[in-house]
């Protein structure tokens, strides 16, 4: 299921858990990191605890989410809630991500950044986060 954050998608997926054999799975590029609760209209700790979702909370803020992890893991949690005899219920609203699980991904290599915690030349790097990227 897939909308606009705070288009009702998430209480429609808890209606849907009470009735189905269904195991949320959240379509969400910012509800994936730990810490990020503002503009994503990620659910309360409490709803979370009652009607878990799968791929919230599961990054820190520092590091990269891309699409390709989003669909390895979403690929996995397909078979292990088909072995549960569980159905996969995406939900959310990034639609690279749900693109991915129709068509796939390009082969594509990974990031070219380059990191340093002490690049020597700082006009020629970015401090990310205590990170010093060398600019290419």
């Amino acid at each position: 299921m897939f909308g606009p954050t705070a288009a009702g998608k998430t209480n429609l997926a808890i209606k849907t858990y009470d009735y189905l054999p269904i195991e949320i799975i959240s379509v969400d590029s910012v509800m994936v990191y730990k810490t990020c609760d503002v503009g994503s209209a990620k659910p309360s700790k409490e709803i979370l605890k009652q009607y878990p979702h799968h791929l919230v909370d599961i990054e820190r803020l520092n590091n990269i989410f891309s699409v390709a992890d989003f669909l390895n893991l979403s690929k996995a949690l397909i078979k292990e809630l088909h072995d549960k005899n569980k159905i996969p219920f995406f939900v959310g609203g990034s639609m690279m991500y749900f693109r991915s699980l129709f068509y796939g991904i390009h082969d594509l290599p990974g990031s070219c950044l380059l990191y340093t915690s002490d690049a020597a030349d700082e006009e020629d790097s970015v401090d990310l986060g205590g990170r010093r990227i060398i600019k290419k």
